[in-house]
């Protein structure tokens, strides 16, 4: 007995061994093909993925040496039509956090989802210059919390309507499956607009105050509309 369990510790050390050698991190470029999200969001792939460019209208990306700046077109459009959105209401200009490496896979360091291609994680702080950043500061400039010195509460000075503004438009379209956010957020949220506009709204293990993670619905089950979209529908908050 003693020397199966030894046979079975030797066999999952190498395992491990292999999974941490795996070298997502260092392929260059996407899988070639159609673009398609393979597996689950902690536990995948990527083929046929796109990179987001340095910035556009409404928008730049943040740490872009990271090379973390590529998702499946669905994520990339969705991302560039909501910084337009957020453009026209004038919040300020979206800062985008890390999407996924060129063919997806486990990262070797910061997360366990972005496998995929449809996660991204999105600053609260938005400049209201779009010039205000340039590419050398995107690299260093840290995102400041959202929250108190003691996280129990809001701080007013960075919080204002303008991510509410943001949230609100970056949970309405259905090809959104939900949204991360620090419970202290949540809570203040939800108990502003209960309901359908809080219904993808989950809270973050990793209790972040600086960002939010967005995941994108698979886009197999793009035409099956789940429970909170129902939910939302019903509601009125309809995007269509």
């Amino acid at each position: 007995m003693k020397r199966l369990c030894l046979l079975w510790l030797v066999f999952w050390s190498l395992l491990s061994a292999v999974a941490l050698a795996t070298p997502w991190s260092d392929v260059a470029e996407p899988a070639p093909g159609p673009a398609r999200a393979i597996g689950s969001y902690a536990a995948g792939c990527m083929q046929g993925g796109i990179p987001l460019p340095p910035e556009g209208p409404g928008f730049q990306v943040m740490r872009r040496e990271r090379r973390r700046f590529f998702g499946h077109p669905l994520l990339v459009r969705y991302l560039q039509e909501l910084a337009a959105s957020t453009r026209r209401q004038q919040s300020g200009v979206l800062l985008i956090g890390d999407l996924g490496q060129p063919r997806g896979g486990p990262m070797p360091s910061g997360h366990r989802s972005h496998q995929t291609g449809l996660d991204v994680d999105i600053w609260f702080w938005m400049p209201r210059d779009e010039g205000a950043l340039t590419a050398a500061g995107r690299e260093t400039i840290g995102a400041p919390s959202m929250l108190t010195a003691t996280r129990g509460a809001l701080d007013t000075q960075q919080w204002s309507s303008r991510q509410v503004d943001v949230l609100r438009l970056a949970t309405t379209p259905d090809a959104v499956a939900r949204v991360f956010v620090n419970p202290v957020i949540k809570r203040a949220l939800c108990s502003q607009f209960p309901g359908a506009a809080c219904d993808n709204l989950k809270n973050r293990l990793v209790r972040v105050r600086w960002d939010f993670l967005l995941q994108m619905r698979h886009p197999e089950c793009l035409h099956t509309p789940d429970r909170a979209v129902v939910r939302r529908r019903r509601a009125g908050y309809d995007p269509k």
